[in-house]
């Protein structure tokens, strides 16, 4: 078998990242509890930090590994979804798996699943995956990422140690529920008897289910106040400089960076996070792992700037899907160009997520607008996505592709503060992917 081929393999089993609008949800752990134990049960060879949430999950990962790695730990890092390349969610000391070992590792699963693709999926695959390959190359800790709510995601094979929460709102609502509550309930079912859990500000609906969750588990429940944990200091060759309040590196300052006022409440639950690791024995973590850890964390995608072709301002791309990330987005950039902050949105999304709320949130940044149509089946159609954005934005053009849409920004851009490609990860995906074509 060759990488294409492998990739084709993959292709065959229901990938509701994708096409979850033709697909009936099937969401159970028995098929990947099977894989597993056929595979050896690898998600048991290794402690796991696991982390659920609505915003900023992706960013709690990368901090945590980064600090782990840097104490010298072999880390392994399993998130989703991958923005250009499907061994990004896969990466050991920040490092994607290699095509060899991902072709190799596919292999592996063809010769105990076959061709019976109806039975598990795309994204339970890719989590049997891995774990085995973190197994095989004996790594001290894995950082797993939940790709979906939580109780009945295929991460949560992964026994209990360490977990965490972070920030929730109202996202995928069809599967999780129309309440917070709801939410909040499918996402404490990462919480198992005896770990900890350590949980970013929430709703107090949404804490009391976690609280309740963990009492009724017998597991230590950790608050992370972003104000106990961090101060913001300012700012430092283009990034954010925190003071760090508590635990091993307190008193000790740290550049972040990742841009965004939301950062706080991620680094104080990143912190947290290495707080709750300290307390085993098997890992040591001192104040300059912690420093370096997070002054080195690289995560693409997310309040990235980036070079547009040609452009007269600022650009930044970042992954605002749902009402609380479209909010902080809006917010950091008010806060970075002031009140009257004029900014010219992309914005491209799928078919599953709250457009009207989104748009609603980001307006308050900028008048302007192009929308477009993603490459995949569940994306929403410009035509629709542009009635929604006729209600909160001034000015709304709509281009056919991402490259049509960035250029058609650019032209907007004069006399505009910057330039912010957002909405779907998928739409930075396919951002990164028109601006490298470009080169």
């Amino acid at each position: 078998m060759k990488y294409r081929q492998a990739n084709e393999y993959l292709d065959n089993f229901s990938n509701y990242e994708k096409k979850a609008h033709l697909l009936k949800p099937r969401f159970s752990l028995d098929a990947i509890g099977k894989l597993l134990e056929k595979l050896g049960s690898p998600e048991k060879k290794y402690p796991s930090v696991h982390v659920a949430g609505t915003v900023g999950k992706g960013s709690v990962c990368h901090i945590v590994e980064s600090v782990l790695r840097a104490t010298g730990c072999k880390t392994a890092l399993y998130s989703s979804p991958h923005l250009v390349d499907i061994r990004e969610r896969i990466a050991i000391c920040g490092r994607i798996i290699t095509k060899k070992d991902f072709t190799e590792s596919v292999e592996k699963i063809r010769v105990i699943v076959g061709n019976v693709f109806d039975e598990l999926t795309y994204f339970e695959v890719l989590t049997a995956i891995a774990f085995d390959y973190f197994a095989d190359r004996d790594v001290d800790i894995a950082v797993v990422e939940v790709g979906l709510g939580g109780r009945l995601d295929a991460t949560n094979m992964v026994p209990p140690f360490v977990g965490a929460i972070t920030t929730l709102g109202w996202d995928h609502v069809a599967v999780l529920g129309p309440t917070l509550a709801d939410i909040a309930g499918e996402k404490a079912g990462i919480v198992k008897r005896g770990a900890t859990i350590v949980s970013s500000p929430q709703h107090w609906r949404a804490r009391k289910v976690i609280e309740e969750t963990c009492r009724d588990k017998q597991a230590r429940f950790i608050a992370a106040v972003p104000g106990n944990t961090v101060k913001h200091i300012g700012t430092e060759q283009g990034r954010v400089v925190y003071e760090i309040l508590s635990g091993a590196a307190e008193g000790r300052c740290v550049l972040l960076p990742l841009a965004g006022d939301f950062q706080s409440i991620n680094l104080a639950t990143a912190l947290e996070i290495i707080g709750a690791v300290s307390d085993d024995d098997r890992f040591d973590i001192s104040a300059d792992d912690i420093v370096a850890g997070v002054e080195n964390v690289v995560f693409p995608g997310r309040m990235e700037y980036v070079k547009l072709p040609c452009a007269p301002v600022e650009a930044i791309i970042d992954g605002a899907h749902n009402a609380p990330a479209a909010d902080a987005l809006a917010g950091s950039l008010v806060a970075r160009y002031g009140k009257g902050a004029k900014v010219v949105f992309v914005i491209g999304m799928l078919l599953d997520k709250d457009a009207d709320t989104v748009m609603k949130r980001l307006c308050r940044a900028g008048s302007d607008v192009v929308i477009t149509e993603l490459d995949f089946d569940r994306a929403t159609p410009a035509r629709e996505l542009a009635k929604t954005a006729k209600k909160y934005f001034d000015r709304v053009l709509v281009a056919e592709d991402m490259a049509g849409a960035i250029k058609k920004a650019v032209g907007l851009s004069g006399g505009h503060d910057a330039i912010c490609i957002t909405g779907s990860l998928y739409a930075v995906a396919e951002a990164k992917n028109a601006l490298a074509n470009r080169k």
